[in-house]
């Protein structure tokens, strides 16, 4: 299903009607229509009737439905033919259409009569302000990573697309609790720390209901909840502008808000000692640490390979590769994962890598992710884990290929 897109000729740089969009269009027509379709009876109540001074009521009445900030969209595809006569057919005076089977005039008003009482003054119809749209997401089951990744974009969408206010929905499931931490949920919303900051939806639903019960329709907010994939393909097209804006600003403002980075870096990447003084707790071994984010099955994987199109050569090569494009950098590499230590000997007994190998192999979910985002080097893998972990991390990134598109500045590794 799909939102309809209200715009006026002035989007579209001038014309008449539904403006000069290069396609056929009915942009020009607000979000309401007598066609046939489901309407919630609250929107109708919430817009009222139908009186207006113009005669043309149904354009009003539209005008009225979307400055309150309501909606319609359709499906794409036909499912349903007007039995009566159709925009195509408008000239063709055989067949009546709703206005003249009442006997009304559709667009002008009829002419006055001799008998008519003269109006000394226009009337001028009610102005009703547009009313601010509130967005938020539908549940998912998805990992952390995925529905921190939805929850990012959606935000992204609602601020810097529609100009509207995001609302903070929290999951009824995050996957990948696999000790079945009664608490998993709250650790993971603390780690992205956007509840506090945003409004919450099981609040404005209570609030709703209380606003309903005390006959105040007008304060009730109407929650949209639009298809995530509008939502993917609006951040996809517009990737380095989404990422750049004031919304994921605000987004990676408060995930690093209540962490100490300093002192998480000493933890994560195990780092004992500080031998060069500065109080950072690196030492004078490495200057960098780099993480490598390495997909592997899981009892939660959906995916046939679970991410093993990238096997561990290709790590290796990829580890290799940055390790020869910073020659000046002493990097320690920390491979975040899932299994035993034996499969990733091919890591650890590297000739050349091995020594500055750490490993980090199933470790909960807010260590992993802090050591992705505190790395000064950042290897994604095939999975919204990292990826959106790349969107938070002030280092390099290095991007594995997969189905969501890289910002223009993160560097791609090659397959092969």
């Amino acid at each position: 299903m799909a939102l309809h897109q209200h715009k006026t000729s002035n989007d579209a740089g001038g014309g008449g009607g539904g403006g000069d969009f290069g396609y056929g269009n009915c942009h020009y027509w607000p979000h309401y229509s007598f066609r046939p379709s489901l309407i919630d009876v609250a929107a109708i109540l919430a817009v009222g009737d139908y009186d207006t001074p113009n005669q043309f009521f149904e354009m009003d009445y539209a005008n009225r439905w979307t400055n309150l900030g309501f909606l319609s969209g359709f499906y794409n595809q036909i499912t349903n033919r007007h039995i009566g006569r159709l925009t195509s057919e408008r000239n063709d005076r055989t067949q009546p259409n709703a206005y003249e089977l009442n006997n009304e005039s559709q667009f002008v008003s009829p002419a006055a009569t001799a008998t008519a009482t003269a109006i000394t003054a226009p009337l001028v119809p009610t102005v009703v302000p547009a009313k601010k749209q509130y967005y938020s997401t539908i549940q998912f089951t998805d990992g952390f990573g995925a529905q921190f990744q939805r929850f990012i974009w959606a935000c992204i969408y609602a601020e810097d697309c529609e100009n509207a206010t995001f609302i903070y929905r929290t999951p009824d499931k995050i996957a990948h609790n696999y000790t079945n931490d009664p608490h998993f949920i709250e650790k993971m919303e603390e780690l992205m720390n956007m509840k506090p900051h945003y409004l919450n939806y099981t609040d404005v639903i209570r609030k709703n209901a209380e606003h309903e019960h005390a006959g105040r329709r007008d304060d009730v907010i109407q929650i949209l909840t639009p298809d995530f994939y509008d939502i993917f393909n609006y951040v996809e097209k517009n990737m380095d502008r989404c990422m750049k804006s004031q919304s994921m600003a605000r987004i990676k403002k408060y995930y690093w808000q209540n962490k100490d980075r300093v002192r998480e870096r000493r933890r994560v990447y195990r780092i004992r000692h500080d031998g060069d003084g500065d109080g950072d707790g690196d030492g004078d071994k490495y200057t960098h640490h780099l993480a490598v984010h390495i997909r592997r099955p899981n009892c939660d994987d959906t995916r046939p390979n679970s991410g093993e199109e990238y096997d561990n050569a290709y790590y290796i090569r990829s580890m290799l590769k940055i390790q020869d494009d910073n020659r000046s950098q002493r990097i320690q590499f920390h491979i975040y994962s899932q299994g035993s230590d034996e499969r990733f000997t091919d890591f650890t007994k590297h000739s050349v890598i091995g020594r500055d190998v750490m490993l980090h192999l199933n470790e909960n979910n807010e260590d992993t992710y802090l050591g992705m985002t505190l790395a000064d080097i950042l290897i994604t893998s095939a999975s919204s884990y990292s990826y959106s972990a790349a969107f938070l991390c002030d280092g390099e990134i290095y991007y594995t290929e997969f189905w969501h598109q890289p910002c223009s500045w993160w560097k791609k590794l090659p397959k092969s």
